[in-house]
This record gives C-alpha cells, sequence and structure tokens, in this order.
C-alpha cells in the first residue's frame, strides 16, 4: 500500500542514500532505479548487473516497469484519487494496439509514484527525491505535448519506507 509517510520518507534522498550496489553517479538517470528500489521491482535490466554489487537488485528503465504495471489508463486532469506509478513522455511514447498500451523506449520519458494528485519521484537534475503536484510534474519535459499515464504497482511490488 502507498502512504504519504512511505513516500515522504524518500524526500531528499540522493542516488547514493538509496543503492546498496553502488550504481549512483550524478551523470545517469535514476528515475526508474528510484521507483524500482523504493518498490522492490528487480526484474529486467538492474543496477546489480550494471554496477556488481551485494545488495538488492533494482530495474533502471521506465518502459520494462510500465510493461509490468496492470491497469494503465492516461491521466487527463491532476490524477487525485490515484494511488501507483505515474509515467511522463511524448504522447506519440504511448502506443495502443489491440487494447494494450505499451510506452515505447525512447530518451525522453520519466517515472514517479503518484498519491492523491502528488508525485514523488527521482530528479536528475538535482539529484535526489523530490516531491511535486502532478500539474508541475506535466511540465517535466519542455517543447513537447506530454502525456501522463498511471499504472497500477506490478504485482511483484511492495512500497517500502527509507531506512
Amino acid at each position: 500500500m502507498i502512504t504519504q509517510a512511505t513516500l515522504d520518507s524518500w524526500l531528499g534522498k540522493n542516488m547514493s542514500d538509496i543503492c546498496p550496489n553502488g550504481y549512483d553517479g550524478t551523470s545517469l538517470n535514476h528515475c526508474a532505479h528510484f521507483v524500482a528500489h523504493a518498490a522492490n521491482l528487480s526484474f529486467g535490466y538492474t543496477c546489480k548487473m550494471q554496477a556488481g554489487g551485494t545488495g538488492e537488485a533494482a530495474n533502471l528503465r521506465v518502459h520494462e516497469i510500465f510493461a509490468k504495471c496492470t491497469g494503465k489508463k492516461e491521466i487527463p486532469d491532476t490524477g487525485s484519487g490515484l494511488s501507483g506509478i505515474v509515467f511522463i513522455s511524448g504522447q506519440g511514447s504511448f502506443v495502443t494496439k489491440g487494447g494494450a498500451t505499451k510506452l515505447s523506449n525512447v530518451p525522453r520519458k520519466h517515472i514517479g509514484f503518484i498519491l492523491n494528485a502528488m508525485v514523488w519521484h527521482y530528479s536528475n537534475s538535482r539529484n535526489k527525491v523530490i516531491k511535486q503536484t502532478t500539474t508541475a510534474f506535466r511540465g517535466h519535459y519542455s517543447g513537447q505535448t506530454n502525456a501522463l499515464w498511471f499504472g497500477s504497482m506490478p504485482a511483484t511490488g511492495t512500497l517500502d519506507s527509507y531506512s
């Protein structure tokens, strides 16, 4: 279950505080990495595969997490009442065929947690976990028409608080 207290426990944490495998370079994109560590998502390509280490593995790829989420739907407004994972990318990056939606593996995609119209995500420019409104999150990428999508937590995921 996602709670505000659990999500708030991650605020201000740098990837060096989060990843036990040392995959924490400040020039790397850590949005999916943060979500995967916080939600215990160790499938697909992981930090442990990339950097070695002896800690828990966490997924590194936004589109792989999107593929595992259930209950996917576009968020047309603030996302009030939603509790799960939020994705942002250009509208054309979300492709629906035969009733199934996939997120293309494009450079401009981002992920976080959504709860009651607020988003917790890893800000790569600030090198820490931040919280903002969905309205602010919608502007994450300038110069393109962004789409927000929601996904329920993958069955393998359980959200942990930071310790």
